[in-house]
């Protein structure tokens, strides 16, 4: 199921979320967008749930992306070692698909390869809608680089993920803590068991 955002307020607000990040994430559909770049696409899982950083997309929809599903498998320098979300195959994951400008499309793509990890690229065609290509960052995994984390069972990381996000009180680029990252993809996507499982011991 796909739900549409006509908010012009300057955030991308998905219903179940509360937007801190003050960049813009949405501006008004511009009727110069170029027809040949126009169904270009970014799907967003985590952070850009609520906000796209110094990107104007021109449309947002909450939608289902088939192939994949959520994990937390990806530390964040950029949020000083706090857990962020990741993809693996397989399943289905909730998230935002976010239509980009056709006149700006490569510089946008280019801004979110930087903020994500760009060899991680993965295109989904044909989504959210017939014509589109969408372009996602699975992310990989990171924690074999953290003895504290590697090895853990199913069980026992969760507990530790969220003993590791409340101790880390510093933000992130769009001003939200670790656990306020957690929370807020738990709010969005409920129905998450692994986030939950983590937001419970937050």
């Amino acid at each position: 199921m796909l739900r549409n955002h006509g908010n012009s307020s300057g955030r991308c607000d998905p219903q179940g979320t509360t937007a801190r990040a003050s960049a813009p994430c949405f501006s008004e559909p511009n009727e110069a967008v170029t027809k040949s770049r126009k169904n270009t696409w970014v799907f967003g899982y985590g952070s850009l749930i609520w906000g796209t950083g110094g990107v104007k997309i021109i449309e947002c929809r909450e939608g289902i992306l088939t192939g994949w599903h959520r994990e937390w498998t990806w530390i964040s320098k950029s949020r000083h070692g706090a857990p962020t979300c990741s993809l693996r195959r397989g399943g289905q994951v909730k998230g935002v698909f976010l239509r980009l400008n056709g006149q700006t499309t490569d510089e946008d793509l280019e801004e979110f390869r930087k903020r994500e990890n760009r060899e991680t690229e993965e295109i989904s065609v044909e989504t959210p809608e017939v014509g589109a290509i969408t372009h996602f960052w699975t992310m990989g995994s990171n924690l074999e680089k953290y003895p504290e984390l590697n090895g853990l069972t199913e069980k026992e990381l969760p507990k530790a993920l969220a003993e590791r996000a409340k101790s880390i009180t510093s933000a992130g680029p769009d001003g939200v803590v670790a656990a306020d990252y957690i929370w807020w993809v738990h709010m969005f996507d409920r129905g998450d068991a692994l986030t939950a499982a983590i937001a419970n011991y937050l």
